[in-house]
């Protein structure tokens, strides 16, 4: 079983993801949205002011997504704000 860390290799996959896990009230991040197009708007649009590739890095396992972990970097004031699923 190969696992490996990468920037996210397909952001619908990855909202799928999050989609799945923010049903759980154990997961939840409310911020990006609770369904998979809700979610992918966000993170294709709006997440980060940096490249999706730069502020998010996935989990695979065996081409699967095992985790998730986001960094919304806000430029302006300097602030950042992270959403992990694992």
């Amino acid at each position: 079983m190969t696992t490996y860390i990468s920037p996210p290799m397909h952001l619908e996959e990855l909202a799928f993801f999050l989609e799945v896990l923010n049903s759980d009230e154990c997961y939840h991040i409310g911020y990006c949205g609770q369904y998979k197009k809700e979610i992918y708007d966000t993170l294709t649009t709006d997440f980060s002011d940096i490249d999706i590739t730069k502020s998010f890095v996935v989990a695979y396992s065996e081409n699967n997504i095992i985790g998730a972990l986001g960094f919304d970097i806000d430029e302006e004031i300097k602030v950042q704000r992270y959403g992990a699923h694992l």
